[in-house]
Formats: C-alpha cells, sequence, structure tokens
C-alpha cells in the first residue's frame, strides 16, 4: 500500500512539474519572441524563423520513437540502450550531414548572408549536442522523475 502512495506521490509531483514547465517555456517563449521581433531587423527575424522551423523538422525525425519504445518497455536491458543510442546517433549524424551538405541550397533558396550560415551550422551542432539527452530521459521517464527534465529544460 505504500508503493501506491509514493506511485500516487510521485505522478502528482510529476504532473504538476510538467504543467508549470511547460507553462513557464511558453511564456519565457512569448517574451523572448516579442524582444527579439523588436529587437532584431526583419531580415535578421526572417532567419531566426527559418531557423526556427529547421529545428522543428530536426527534432521530428530525430527520434523515431526509439525513446517512447524504451519507456515503454517492461524491462531494458543494456542491449536495448546500445541500439537506441547508435540508431539514434546514425539518424542525427546523417542528418547533419546531409544539413551540411545542403547547406549552399539553403542560403541560395532563403537568400541568407553568411551570418546564416553559420547560424545554420551552430544549429546542426545543437541538434547533436542536445541527442545526447534521449537516453538520461528516458531513464528519468521511466523513474516517473519528469521534475529534473523540467529542471534541465528550464535551465
Amino acid at each position: 500500500m505504500e508503493e501506491a502512495n509514493k506511485l500516487k506521490r510521485k505522478t502528482i509531483l510529476s504532473t504538476l512539474s510538467l504543467f508549470f514547465q511547460s507553462g513557464y517555456s511558453a511564456v519565457l517563449g512569448l517574451i523572448a519572441n516579442l524582444i527579439i521581433t523588436i529587437l532584431l531587423h526583419p531580415a535578421i527575424y526572417g532567419i531566426y524563423l527559418t531557423v526556427l522551423s529547421m529545428i522543428s523538422i530536426f527534432n521530428y525525425f530525430s527520434d523515431i520513437g526509439l525513446a517512447a519504445s524504451l519507456i515503454q518497455k517492461k524491462e531494458i536491458n543494456n542491449e536495448d540502450i546500445k541500439t537506441a543510442f547508435t540508431v539514434q546517433q546514425i539518424l542525427i549524424l546523417t542528418l547533419i550531414t546531409l544539413g551540411f551538405f545542403t547547406t549552399p541550397f539553403i542560403m541560395n533558396f532563403y537568400k541568407l548572408p553568411i551570418e546564416g550560415k553559420y547560424l545554420f551550422w551552430a544549429l546542426l551542432l545543437s541538434f547533436f549536442l542536445s541527442s545526447l539527452k534521449t537516453i538520461p530521459s528516458v531513464f528519468l521517464e521511466r523513474k516517473i522523475k519528469f521534475q529534473k527534465i523540467g529542471l534541465v529544460q528550464i535551465i
């Protein structure tokens, strides 16, 4: 019975944590967008929106459900973790490589200045770095510790 109470407590705490983290992120994003809209020249703001769109596209293809499958599995072993990590990193490195090779096309299509090229490359690097948090997030989600995930996202 005490185990059930612990699970209820963790679930409620994690739910509240996710709720507040999502609200915090939305408000912070709104404020940041308002400030950026005022401060940036329209052409630079266009580059910013282009990069945000690319982030959405990359994030969509970065996981392909590997993390969700690990979370839902009753028991996971080291082989499952290694396989998911390896497949995800191969996918991400493939996308990053495509990104580097398509840089000239993207530059011409969006008529980006040289700064846009470096911003795009920084985006590709950050995409790789953010992919490294997937497996640790799986462990936290399996233990219903969403507040720790939320804390990292807030920071």
